[in-house]
């Protein structure tokens, strides 16, 4: 029997013949952007930065202006060394 967890994280596909389960729909945001705009940088930062290991803020000409790691959490040597280089030099 499955719990209410699984039940509730799936739906059973209703055609194809799989008979497998679909993912939940995605849930978006109706305000999105214009509710991250209204906050200020210092309160978006630490949201960021929670939400991921790495964090890298480019310019509009894909220059790293800022870096944001978790400590220990990833095997790079000084990521700081990347501000000012073209993201695509770092990631290739």
């Amino acid at each position: 029997m499955a719990s209410k967890r699984s039940q509730a994280g799936a739906r059973k596909s209703s055609g194809g013949g799989s008979g497998g389960l679909e993912p939940p729909p995605q849930a978006s945001f109706v305000a999105g952007a214009a509710s991250i705009e209204a906050l200020p940088p210092k309160a978006i930062a630490p949201l960021i930065a929670a939400a991921s290991d790495l964090t890298l803020v480019l310019g509009a000409d894909g220059v790293i202006e800022d870096v944001s790691t978790r400590p220990g959490q990833l095997p790079i040597r000084n990521p700081e060394a990347w501000v000012g280089r073209a993201w695509i030099d770092v990631v290739t």
